[in-house]
């Protein structure tokens, strides 16, 4: 089994493979994640999904979308866009386990850009 550039797949793969597979087991074996703050990340992404939608019009007349570049945006309208199709507790735990396993995926891509010469 070859990785991109005909690289021999390393112990090292299976290693972070086997990493994020123990990380992510949690999450699947309880029915709940409990977070700092993923309560407050679930609810303004049912009112983000709700804006987008026109669903709900009680929740318009209080809420404006915020089109500008704000901290944890990227979390919040990820797990907007989740909950469209899924229940928030599974969207929630569905980006967590993306979160674990694309970290780590991540820094391999940066560790094997780096050039030996």
């Amino acid at each position: 089994m070859t990785d991109e550039g005909s690289r021999p797949f390393r112990w090292v793969t299976w290693a972070l493979i086997a990493a994020v597979v123990v990380a992510v087991a949690p999450l699947i074996a309880f029915d709940h994640v409990i977070t700092e703050d993923g309560a407050s990340h679930s609810a303004l992404a049912t009112v983000m999904a709700s804006l987008a939608s026109s669903s709900n019009e009680a929740i318009a007349s209080f809420y404006t979308l915020n089109v500008l570049p704000m901290p944890n945006l990227l979390a919040t309208a990820v797990l907007a866009i989740l909950q469209t199709f899924l229940d928030p507790l599974v969207a929630e735990k569905v980006w967590f386990a993306g979160s674990i396993a694309l970290i780590p995926a991540s820094i391999r891509y940066a560790v094997r850009a780096v050039r030996a010469e």
